[in-house]
């Protein structure tokens, strides 16, 4: 075997945080040698040497700590808690074999005589390359702490403290075991268990979830995390005000989601196919060419192949905002809030021919509203394209949208220097023109055809109003309160 390795293994012994310690004090008790000992245990004295040259397990983690000792040393996980019990205890290791006395003399007879400042001098000189070798093995990341509340989890672990190899460790709920960069954490179908970073961040874990830590590096200079969450499903709470050099990310097999401090939640569907939903924040969300980012309230299926599509979290059928603003359908949100407001003006004058004609209106207009009634609902947003306030464009958005581009610095109502356009202008005009021909030239034709003129520009230009139908009743209400309403199952456009 190495000679220097093996003396410095049996100088170890002074330190009684060493295994070589044990080892020491277990061939005292039963005046052993190191060969003899090894022949007991049927190992090798390599295998003992580097034994002793591990740290003693910690009691807090000493499963783990066991499994990087016997991945080291190649010591049987049997034997090697034999000898430990042995040790810890104070009782003798059962005798069965030992080498012969002449095999180790002659051992012995071949070490050639060095003088005494030469064997310290070359004594530090391998306790420096050991403890580098230690500092090696440590990971270079920070450490997290996983906390399982239900099933079993596996955790693999890829490194340790102790010149440890990749090791299981099986972790039972109610108990906590720390996880490192590299390491892998499965769980069982039925279990759950949450990932604590130093920062205060969280990830949550749920059945049948494998997550994978590629990078764990959290301390006040730098902070970067990155995960690979390969099945399963988690809910990830960054409370950390991130840096512009700071990374937290989920990658999946089909897209990469990043954030900059946020909530928000992960599910690998399958191999192809991933959903991230956003709670707080924005989440930056990568898919091969493409990249959207998600606004708090919103998600995205992220597809191999597909356009990712961000949709309102309440209404996952719906379409994307890039095609929620084609013009073909603005005109028929103002002509289903104009029908609304005439419909009962004529109704309080008691002239039930002209207030039947509009009734007749409303019902063909409503096939067509009906057909697309989750879409047609817009409003007017000053749109500022990256941010660029001398760039501002009217648009015409959904109405679940809002938010949305209120978080990028849009704002409601159209541009100031695009006051007279053209979009609410001409959404009135055929309001106006199909009020007006059923009733023909009769007196109360110009009331009500005036009415809806200002209703519907006031509405999206001034306050940013949407029409909804809450309890059976026909309301208008903020853009910014559209999202809860839809939350409590009011629905857009007016009631049937």
């Amino acid at each position: 075997m190495n000679q220097p390795l093996f003396e410095l293994a049996k100088r170890a012994a002074k330190d009684d945080s060493f295994m070589a310690h044990l080892v020491d004090q277990q061939l005292k008790r039963d005046n052993l040698s190191w060969e003899q000992l090894a022949a007991i245990l049927k190992i090798e004295l390599a295998q003992l040497a580097k034994l002793a040259l591990c740290k003693q397990p910690r009691e807090s983690f000493f499963t783990q700590d066991v499994a990087q000792i016997s991945g080291y040393s190649g010591i049987n996980r049997t034997v090697l808690l034999h000898f430990i019990n042995s040790a810890n205890q104070g009782t003798s290791i059962k005798k069965n074999t030992v080498q012969p006395t002449k095999q180790i003399q002659k051992r012995k007879r071949t070490f050639p005589k060095f003088p005494q400042h030469t064997w310290a001098l070359g004594f530090a000189a391998l306790l420096l390359l050991v403890l580098g070798a230690f500092v090696l093995a440590l990971p270079g990341g920070a450490e997290a702490t996983l906390v399982v509340s239900a099933g079993e989890v596996i955790v693999n672990q890829a490194g340790g403290a102790i010149f440890a190899s990749s090791a299981e460790t099986a972790v039972a709920a109610g108990d906590v075991v720390t996880v490192q960069e590299g390491d892998t954490i499965r769980l069982s179908e039925s279990a759950s268990a949450q990932l604590r970073l130093q920062d205060g961040s969280t990830v949550d874990l749920f059945g049948g979830t494998t997550l994978a830590v590629n990078e764990l590096v959290t301390n006040d200079d730098s902070f970067r995390v990155q995960l690979s969450l390969f099945s399963g499903k988690t809910l990830n709470r960054v409370v950390r005000l991130l840096r512009n050099d700071d990374t937290f990310e989920v990658k999946t097999p089909s897209s990469t989601a990043s954030v900059r401090g946020t909530v928000f939640t992960v599910e690998v569907q399958s191999e192809e196919m991933s959903h991230v939903a956003v709670t707080e924040g924005v989440v930056h969300v990568a898919l091969a060419d493409q990249a959207v980012d998600v606004a708090a309230g919103f998600q995205v299926t992220a597809v191999s192949g597909q356009t990712m599509r961000v949709v309102p979290v309440t209404d996952p059928t719906a379409s994307p905002t890039a095609t929620a603003t084609d013009t073909p359908e603005p005109t028929d949100e103002p002509t289903e809030t104009a029908t609304a407001v005439p419909t009962e003006e004529p109704t309080e004058t008691d002239e039930p021919e002209p207030s039947n004609t509009p009734e007749g209106d409303d019902d063909s207009d409503d096939q067509t509203d009906n057909a697309g009634e989750s879409d047609i609902v817009k409003v007017l947003i000053c749109h500022y394209p990256a941010g660029d306030k001398t760039k501002g464009n009217t648009l015409e958005i959904d109405a679940s949208a809002v938010d949305a581009h209120l978080d990028h610095g849009d704002t409601l109502g159209p541009c100031p220097t695009a006051t007279p356009t053209a979009v609410p202008t001409n959404t009135p005009v055929p309001s106006s023109t199909n009020t007006s021909v059923p009733p023909s030239t009769n007196t109360p034709v110009p009331p009500p055809t005036n009415t809806p003129v200002p209703a519907p520009t006031d509405t999206p230009v001034a306050t940013g109003k949407v029409t909804i139908c809450h309890n059976g009743n026909t309301i208008e209400v903020n853009a910014d309160a559209v999202a809860d309403h839809l939350a409590h199952g009011d629905t857009l456009g007016a009631c049937p």
